[in-house]
């Protein structure tokens, strides 16, 4: 097996914090060799070449695409800078995995499927919940026909999310709102599920628990009340060598105060969406409901039955057949799952094309961008993916 050399920019909570693990097990196996990784903050650089065992560090990620031995690289970055160092990967021949949504902006979504089609290198967008063991064995259940022809599609995702107004997500320039950042997972299942393609959307949305307080303090490092959202950023070793002790190079605060200023993404919000072959979908996305006990939940209905799949914050999965016919109801085993990380290896060593590529990764990520503007303006909006535009009606 020929190692696959590989490159990884941003190095916070996505490439550490979550799959550190992933990439020490493919490098054990022989697999990949980190030839080196990329973050603006050289404090969160050094550590992550540590932690990794990567060759070399970078404060500028086109450094990083000059190295000889660069075939592929991982993107994970905050989702508002993902567009250039894609595109400039792509462009230098190199196989892309961008970090979920591919892009916050149709602007930058556009530019992005235009790099991927001119380019040699497989772009993989890194929606990781298609591939997980209720998405791949609903999807099973709807293509072998059991539920008839869909005609309904819905997710929702009602969730203690405070954890992203510690962060950057806070911002919509930053984001683009957690209806692109979050929603595009499951946009992306209702797209799986539609069979078709979206292309009428109007929601609303508001911000309605999390707004910002002028008493608020910046941070939780630094409040003395301790409140449910608390965050105590000293306490987690990893986040306090990659955050706290790197802030007096960027100024990056991790455990801003939910309730601090500057915020401007909605906590929760409703779309309503049309597909191009006449199947309809909603989706509920809710920050504040600490005390559901489904996570999130995503289905479809037909015209001979329903199959729903709910994710439930014990982490358990539960997976519910419904018959139209014969009225019966029967829980099915889910099985199948992937790790999109490893994947994307696994297309690279069998030169193989992607099924979620540069298409799918557009479809997710727009209609998030389309319902935060929907919902700005109370108008439905248009959605062409020939013209690759975003119009109201």
């Amino acid at each position: 097996m020929v190692k696959i050399g590989v490159g990884i920019v941003g190095t916070g909570d996505r490439a550490i914090g979550y799959l550190q693990d992933t990439f020490e097990e493919m490098t054990d196996d022989g697999r990949i060799e980190v030839v080196g990784v990329a973050d603006v903050n050289p404090v969160r650089a050094r550590e992550a070449q540590k932690d990794l065992r990567a060759s070399k560090w970078f404060e500028d990620y086109r450094e990083l695409l000059e190295e000889d031995d660069l075939q592929a690289v991982y993107v994970m970055t905050p989702e508002s800078v993902h567009a250039d160092i894609v595109v400039d990967a792509l462009d230098a021949g190199l196989h892309v995995y961008c970090e979920k949504p591919m892009a916050t902006t149709l602007e930058a979504c556009n530019r992005i499927v235009e790099a991927a089609k001119r380019s040699e290198g497989i772009f993989f967008p890194g929606l990781n919940a298609r591939y997980g063991e209720n998405v791949v064995t609903m999807r099973r259940v709807i293509e072998e026909g059991q539920i008839g022809e869909v005609q309904m599609v819905w997710a929702r995702r009602f969730v203690e999310g405070a954890k992203f107004w510690h962060r950057w997500h806070r911002k919509k320039i930053n984001s683009g709102g957690l209806l692109v950042h979050k929603g595009c997972h499951f946009m992306d299942q209702m797209n799986l599920f539609s069979g078709g393609r979206p292309r009428y959307v109007s929601a609303f949305g508001g911000m309605d628990v999390y707004r910002p307080r002028e008493d608020a303090p910046r941070r939780c490092l630094e409040c003395d009340e301790h409140c449910d959202h608390y965050l105590d950023i000293e306490a987690d070793e990893r986040r306090k060598r990659y955050f706290l002790d790197a802030e007096q190079e960027d100024g990056y605060i991790r455990d801003l105060c939910v309730y601090a200023p500057g915020s401007d993404v909605y906590d929760n919000a409703v779309v309503a969406l049309e597909y191009d072959n006449s199947v309809r979908g909603t989706y509920m996305e809710c920050h504040f409901a600490s005390v559901s006990d489904v996570d999130s939940e995503s289905g479809a209905v037909g015209d001979e039955g329903l199959i729903k799949g709910s994710f439930r914050q014990d982490k358990t999965l539960e997976i519910r057949l419904e018959n139209r016919k014969n009225h019966t109801v029967e829980l099915i085993p889910s099985k199948g799952g992937r790790n999109t990380v490893v994947m994307f290896i696994e297309h690279i060593e069998q030169g193989l094309e992607p099924e979620c590529d540069e298409e799918v990764g557009w479809d997710s990520a727009v209609v998030g961008v389309a319902g935060q503007k929907s919902a700005a303006a109370r108008k439905t909006v248009e959605i062409s993916n020939t013209q690759r535009t975003i119009e109201f009606l």
